[in-house]
């Protein structure tokens, strides 16, 4: 089984709250905590999505995808979260995320090349519960092979990716309820900024974002465990 990270974007992936073009100017100081950050996370998405690894990054956001999209474009994280297929020769997994309706862009050309967006935003955590309970459920879908947007978590079913090596980041502990049931889970605590500089909402005080050194280390493990399972 290919290990899985699902991320929360703002205030997880993101170090600040994302309100779109009003950010973009400064989306790599401001929104991602500097070059030096975005160069570890980049050089710790590209080790790990590589062989031997092989891991698979995923965005579960109540942002909205045009901005999730764009502010990845500029510090050029895209990549990391999208797959490459050319048309009729997608793998099992490329299905799979077909059929959760992931966003498809296809070249102009029919056999050309298909990129799949394994970003799901706020239309999609609206459809799998709502703001506490649909990250749960789209969890849900993306780990198992169930057929029923509200099912419960049925332990008999075949499982895509396992326990172990599926971890959720989120900064709200209430969209984390009950997700330690079927993957490890990741609190990313948000502290609040007493800078003298003029803020344009209460939220711009928000300083979150996953640590990269912790990051790293989960990572680590996840993929030591992965393969005693192959083993």
């Amino acid at each position: 089984m290919r290990p899985l990270v699902v991320f929360d974007f703002d205030l997880t992936l993101t170090i600040r709250r994302v309100f779109g073009d009003r950010d973009f100017d400064k989306v790599e100081s401001y929104l991602f905590g500097g070059k030096e950050r975005v160069n570890e996370l980049k050089k710790l998405f590209r080790t790990f999505s590589q062989d031997p690894y092989g891991f698979r990054f995923v965005i579960a956001s109540w942002n909205f995808f045009n901005v999730i999209v764009e502010a990845l474009k500029r510090v050029d994280l895209l990549e990391f979260f999208v797959i490459s297929n050319s048309a009729g020769k997608e793998c099992s997994e490329f299905a799979h995320w077909q059929n959760l309706n992931a966003r498809i862009t296809q070249s102009n050309d029919e056999n050309g090349p298909k990129t799949l967006f394994l970003i799901f935003d706020r239309p999609y955590i609206t459809h799998y519960g709502g703001y506490s309970a649909g990250k749960l459920g789209l969890m849900k879908q993306i780990i198992l092979r169930s057929t029923s947007s509200f099912s419960e978590y049925d332990k008999s079913k075949e499982a895509l990716f396992s326990k172990n090596c599926t971890c959720f980041f989120d900064d709200t502990m209430e969209c984390l309820d009950g997700m330690n049931d079927i993957c490890r889970v990741k609190h990313i605590k948000v502290n609040y900024s007493n800078d003298s500089v003029q803020n344009d909402h209460e939220s711009d005080y928000e300083i979150g974002g996953v640590k990269v050194d912790e990051l790293e280390a989960i990572l680590k493990e996840m993929s030591r465990i992965d393969k005693k399972d192959d083993g």
